[in-house]
């Protein structure tokens, strides 16, 4: 079966001492030893062995919102700018549908002024900020829980002024803070990153809170699932049952029209998934649905949700 993949979560980085990107080469690492892992690279990557799956996009998503984890001022504004430069120049290089999902802290006073700066470029549709806490992702150690944060719920109200998304990368901690700040804006389309970041005891049945909140997610129609970095969860995933089961549950929960698979590379690949692995085990699961439900799983949800339309 020849199934297109239009990949919702990717990154391209650029860690070399003249880094024009802005990246941090303290958090980030060098995808097969190169200091700057670009657009070709990345293709490279995703390309399946047989070409059963073809590669015909995706998202660019910031990694700025790991970096520089001792600047919290303009300086750390300049760099997501830049990031999102050269990530929309590097883009721009292929023929496939790319849209970028643009680092913003939206706790700062200048807030507008980011946004609309990174409204000028074409690619960008959303923002992504990580918002993990307690245990916190590395910028957080020291912002807190931004979910508490009067500043940073303002910001995320100005996203529908621009028509952007949100990708919400989160703990489930902080599940029902998130449900009680979504529901306000209901223009704002929100895709959970990475089903949710759960460990493994937060999906075990014992922990039914877990999927309370998902099916808490799932009634709000702004509101995306994101089925990426399992190995977060169990690293050899594909050799689970269990996790086959609850991505099952989750595709149940939120209908079969809100959910999608990413591919999270390069680190993914860094960790032992390589592309063949990585589409295989997601086409193993897929395998219970018909051809047009894994068409959905594999793109056009997450086409939709970006609002993306391949050129002819």
């Amino acid at each position: 079966m020849n199934i297109e993949f239009w990949d919702p979560h990717f990154h391209i980085w650029d860690i070399s001492e003249d880094t024009k990107s802005g990246h941090d080469s303290k958090q980030l690492f060098a995808p097969g030893k190169k200091q700057i892992y670009t657009w070709h690279d990345y293709e490279k990557d995703v390309q399946y062995k047989d070409l059963s799956f073809k590669h015909v996009g995706g998202a660019f998503i910031e990694a700025m919102s790991v970096c520089h984890i001792k600047s919290y001022d303009k300086h750390y504004e300049d760099y997501c700018i830049n990031e999102t430069s050269w990530a929309s120049n590097e883009l721009n290089n292929s023929h496939k549908q790319y849209v970028v999902i643009a680092s913003a802290p939206l706790e700062s006073p200048n807030i507008k002024n980011i946004l609309s700066k990174l409204a000028n470029y074409p690619h960008v549709c959303g923002i992504r900020q990580i918002v993990n806490h307690n245990p916190s992702w590395p910028r957080n150690v020291v912002l807190g829980d931004l979910l508490d944060n009067d500043n940073w719920i303002n910001g995320f109200s100005e996203l529908v002024n621009y028509n952007f998304s949100f990708e919400l990368q989160l703990n489930p901690n902080q599940y029902h803070k998130a449900l009680n700040i979504i529901k306000d804006f209901p223009d704002t389309n929100v895709i959970i990153n990475h089903l949710g970041t759960p460990k493994l005891d937060d999906i075990q049945n014992k922990n039914n809170w877990f999927w309370e909140s998902m099916e808490a997610f799932s009634q709000f129609k702004n509101i995306y699932m994101k089925i990426s970095m399992l190995s977060y969860i169990i690293n050899d995933w594909d050799d689970s049952n269990f996790i086959n089961d609850a991505v099952h549950r989750i595709i149940d929960i939120f209908g079969i029209n809100h959910c999608f698979f990413a591919s999270n590379f390069p680190v993914e690949n860094n960790i032992g998934w390589d592309v063949n692995r990585l589409l295989g085990a997601y086409e193993n699961i897929s395998k219970i649905y018909d051809k047009e439900d894994m068409k959905k799983l594999f793109s056009v949800n997450a086409m939709s949700a970006y609002s993306v339309t391949l050129s002819p």
